[in-house]
Formats: structure tokens, sequence, C-alpha cells
């Protein structure tokens, strides 16, 4: 898409600033919705633990299955963070994003573990 009638034929992203830089793009929801995954699968797992019963085990694979997916979407958003930064030429904010995606990362494949384990004990 060029600009309409400056026939420069210079591309304009609509995502885009002035200065080049990106928009915010509707990510306010994205962090909601992520937010409300995470404490809505910790409180899960806490209600699973206190709780006492035939299914308790099921509730905890459950709550440990949707805290690995979050956790891994938050990996992927640090992944893609780091990527943007590093080739904006923000060395910081790159090694920060790195760091705390690959720690979300661990957590994800953590949580996972611990539900494959207990879903095998359970069955």
């Amino acid at each position: 898409m060029t600009s309409a009638g400056t026939g420069t034929g210079v591309r304009r992203d609509a995502r885009r600033a002035a200065d080049g830089r990106r928009r915010g793009t509707g990510g306010i929801a994205t962090r909601i919705l992520v937010l409300v995954a995470f404490v809505g699968s910790l409180a899960f797992i806490g209600w699973g633990i206190l709780q006492r019963g035939s299914n308790q085990v099921a509730i905890l694979v459950a709550g440990l299955l949707v805290l690995a997916l979050t956790l891994a979407s938050l990996a992927v958003g640090g992944l893609i963070g780091a990527y943007r930064a590093g080739r904006e030429g923000r060395g910081a904010r790159a090694f920060w994003n790195a760091l705390l995606g690959g720690i979300a990362a661990l957590g994800a494949w953590g949580c996972l573990a611990a539900a494959v384990v207990l879903a095998l004990l359970y069955a």
C-alpha cells in the first residue's frame, strides 16, 4: 500500500507511529486475559490442594495445565519482545524480555511435567 496521492511509493504501515516505532495494537485485552488465566489457575490449584475428595488430582491436573499454557504464552511474548527490542537496538530491554521469557518457559515445562506425573499417578 502506498501513500495516497503522493506518488512516492513509500509504504506506510497503519500500526507504526510517525517515528517508525510500533504503536500499541490492542495489547491490553491480551494482557488482561493472560492475567485472569494466571490468577484463575493459581486459585484453582489452591482450591484443588485444599479440597479433599476423589477428584482432587483431576482438579490439580487441570489447574496445572492451564497454568502451563499461560506461562507458555508469556514465554512466547518474551521471545517476541526480545526479538523486537533487539532489532530496535534496545539491548537491556531485549535481555530482560529474554530472561523473563526463559523463566516463564521453565515454569511452563515444570507445570506440564507435574500435570503429566499427577495424571499418570491418578490413572
